[in-house]
């Protein structure tokens, strides 16, 4: 992170404050102002002034002039730092608004001639208003230079995806295999944690995040890298991403993760379609008068299903384990109208606890009935598919939350 450094406010600001103001006041105020990083408030809440009726005009005048490095009005580097805060952490944004909302409607609610004990109070709510926020600023270093990021990927001949980045202080794009971290195991943390304001974001994300839409990882690269942040494809793609994330612990090494993540997530997702099974059934012994009935496993249904349970999982704060991805998968998708008719006739064998779920092409015999599902190879491919796309979102969550 950068030092800190104070910035001189303008010299017009200066003059607008002590014509507001007056010198004494003025004075005061900035000697009050905090140390900041380019556009913070330099120009410190006015002091209670020689009466409550002075302090009632140094507060409105306040509102009014340039109390930033580069000129901005109080009210509009408020609604610089909300619009950030909303993209990064809702609930610090809203906080913020509150303490706004709270310094107007004292100030508003100020008569001509207020009380000492309500002009002090205004002040005091101004005072924790500007701290709250070049606090806001420092925190999520919201004045901080975004770094740029190049990514692509290729795909080789086994189908293999390949990533290649370009990170801030990189001379040339270097590859990246998501393997390392999805099936090696490799520890990317090397000692560090992501930091409370990280971890919080990333609490605040599982927090919002509705299963029943796209899965976590896009909602976590919006939050972290950036609310437009572009997709990894076939084409180099350079873009800014955040300076928090980036400049944090494990910036480096996961937006590249992210960011490769999202990536095969939406390859794996696009390859989750509707699978039909086949189903004969007769009576004995007559197999010549078998009927057939065609059902649908509907994985597009299932996965927000699935994804729901392993919600739960990241609100808890739970370890992510890969076989414990594919056992909370089938526990919540056995009994779904899709899948449950299946398990019942006994050609999909389901088992939450081992975490079974698989085809039985054999013939089911239950007295006089017989049922027998036709062979699909593909069919066991799926649930591989959605354990795997479960595993990496729930890993992403956790990693991030270890702090």
């Amino acid at each position: 992170m950068a030092p800190i450094r104070a910035v001189a406010p303008p010299l017009d600001g200066v003059r607008l404050l002590q014509t507001a103001v007056g010198n004494g006041v003025t004075a005061r105020a900035l000697a009050g102002g905090t140390a900041v990083v380019h556009r913070q408030i330099i120009a410190g809440a006015p002091a209670v002034a020689g009466s409550p009726a002075a302090t009632r005009a140094a507060l409105l005048a306040y509102t009014k002039v340039p109390v930033t490095g580069d000129g901005r009005p109080l009210r509009g580097e408020i609604a610089r730092v909300l619009k950030a805060l909303a993209g990064i952490q809702p609930s610090a944004g809203g906080a913020l608004k509150d303490q706004a909302n709270a310094f107007v409607t004292a100030l508003t609610g100020l008569p001509k001639a207020p009380t000492a004990e309500d002009a002090a109070e205004a002040v005091q709510l101004l005072t924790v208003l500007v701290a709250a926020v070049n606090q806001a600023i420092v925190t999520y270093r919201l004045d901080d230079a975004a770094p740029s990021v190049t990514a692509r990927v290729e795909e080789d001949d086994s189908h293999h995806m390949n990533y290649f980045f370009k990170l801030p202080n990189d001379d040339a794009e270097k590859i990246f295999d998501l393997d390392r971290w999805s099936r090696k195991n490799e520890d990317f943390h090397k000692g560090n944690v992501a930091g409370p304001t990280i971890t919080g974001i990333v609490d605040e994300a599982v927090n919002d995040w509705d299963p029943a839409g796209e899965g976590i990882v896009p909602l976590l690269l919006a939050r972290l890298v950036g609310r437009t942040h572009e997709p990894v494809s076939g084409s180099a793609v350079t873009q800014d991403v955040s300076a928090l994330f980036m400049n944090s612990p494990l910036g480096r090494d996961y937006v590249r993760i992210l960011l490769a993540a999202d990536h095969i997530l939406r390859v794996r997702t696009k390859d989750l379609t509707p699978r039909g099974v086949n189903v004969d059934s007769w009576r004995k012994p007559t197999p010549a008068e078998r009927k057939r009935a065609a059902y649908t496993v509907d994985w597009p249904r299932l996965l927000p299903v699935a994804r729901a349970r392993i919600r739960t999982e990241m609100l808890a704060r739970t370890p992510a384990a890969e076989d414990r991805a594919r056992s909370l998968a089938v526990e919540a998708i056995m009994g779904h109208d899709t899948v449950s008719p299946l398990v019942n006739l006994g050609v999909v064998k389901a088992d939450a606890a081992t975490g079974e779920f698989a085809l039985n092409n054999r013939r089911v015999v239950r007295g006089v009935d017989v049922c027998q599902a036709q062979a699909d190879d593909r069919f066991n491919f799926d649930i591989s598919h959605v354990k795997a796309i479960l595993f990496f979102e729930w890993k992403a969550v956790a990693d991030l939350q270890r702090g």
